[in-house]
């Protein structure tokens, strides 16, 4: 639950980082209101806002990152296998489908499926 509060932290923290109200405004009028919103948009895409120059980017982009570090951050092989090592299968309730599945329907991931046979 930690990760999804953290997921939503508004855009306004950035202000407790050094970033100007009127920079903040200007992110909320090109439809950016996270941090993580922040994190996901190029810098290229941050610059065509008017009023961002290159190193105002540079400077939110970077207290961004200090706000929530491991939003976006490199992941080795080995964090990712002791990540993978904590999911598990969830029967459907029907062996055959558990069995094209792999075993069930996996936790921590999207599963998607669709099927003809209903017209």
């Amino acid at each position: 639950m930690a990760e999804i509060e953290q997921f939503f932290i508004d855009i306004d923290a950035l202000q407790e980082a050094g970033i100007s109200a009127q920079d903040i405004a200007k992110l909320k009028a090109a439809g950016i209101a996270t941090i993580v919103g922040v994190l996901q948009v190029t810098r290229k895409s941050l610059c065509k806002i008017k009023g961002l120059s290159e190193i105002k980017v540079d400077k939110i982009k970077d207290a961004a990152s200090k706000i929530l570090p491991t939003a976006f951050s490199f992941s080795t092989g080995v964090e990712v296998a002791t990540r993978r090592e904590k999911v598990v299968m969830i029967t459907t309730g029907s062996k055959q489908l558990d069995a094209m599945l792999g075993g069930g329907v996996s936790t921590q991931s999207v599963t998607e499926g669709t099927c003809s046979c209903f017209k």
